[in-house]
């Protein structure tokens, strides 16, 4: 499943989990549908949904035609892959990521969110191997276990051209700093110290950009997507990190 050519776009693909925007962004935007709408303003969104519903390939070429071409979607991977049968079911994986091809190039990443509790394994060396047989396209993993911190597994996911996630707060690291396979970086922002609510000062945001750019290796790709939505921070903090990533 080999994605074709991908069309223009910025280095930095910056936005927030979901595209509902705040009532004050909303009404400055013009657009017919909320997606529209979100995407005057932010040129990524990670998507969520997949995660819990299995969409139609024709859900996601609507989606791809109200947006502009330099426009990247994040697909989180369903949770029947990763958390019900655990990495052990690689061909419903491949048939998920089969469904993907309506996005085309707007396709940006896939992120594979996985459970605080799933070990690395042989077993899921061996998911992971075959997985990155079957397809070309750039993945992103989230592991939330120490097992995955260690150079044997960083060394994999660089073979297999996978990105590990780097989260804030971090889950199982000291520092946030995106590492895999280096091509692409994923950034997750939830708040901090608050989950999910905390703003991120515009002093906090200025080391965190610092960060990104001086670890981005050549004209790699990088994503980063808030979702400190409950305190209605999300868009602005995402805003705010793009313009300091466009011109650090």
């Amino acid at each position: 499943m080999e994605m074709g050519a991908k069309g223009p776009r910025s280095l930095y693909q910056v936005g927030t989990a979901g595209w509902a925007l705040p009532a004050d962004l909303r009404a400055r935007a013009e657009g017919q549908s909320a997606l529209s709408r979100y995407a005057e303003m932010f040129n990524a969104v990670e998507v969520n949904s997949t995660h819990y519903k299995y969409h139609r390939p024709d859900t996601f070429a609507r989606w791809c035609a109200t947006v502009p071409e330099d426009f990247r979607f994040s697909i989180k991977m369903h949770r029947d892959i990763t958390h019900v049968s655990r990495l052990t079911r690689v061909d419903d994986a491949v048939n998920f990521l089969r469904t993907l091809a309506a996005f085309g190039d707007k396709l940006g990443v896939v992120l594979v969110q996985l459970p605080p509790s799933l070990a690395f394994t042989p077993d899921v060396e061996e998911f992971l191997r075959t997985l990155a047989s079957e397809y070309q396209g750039a993945l992103a993993v989230e592991p939330r276990h120490p097992s995955w911190i260690h150079g044997g597994v960083e060394q994999l996911l660089r073979q297999l051209r996978m990105a590990r996630v780097a989260a804030d707060p971090p889950l199982i690291t000291e520092h946030v700093l995106a590492a895999g396979d280096r091509s692409i970086s994923y950034y997750r922002f939830h708040g901090n110290p608050q989950m999910y609510r905390s703003v991120y000062s515009p002093e906090r945001l200025q080391e965190l950009a610092a960060q990104m750019i001086a670890n981005r290796m050549g004209d790699g790709d990088t994503f980063a997507f808030f979702d400190n939505t409950m305190s209605g921070a999300a868009h602005r903090n995402a805003l705010d990190l793009h313009h300091l990533l466009r011109t650090g």
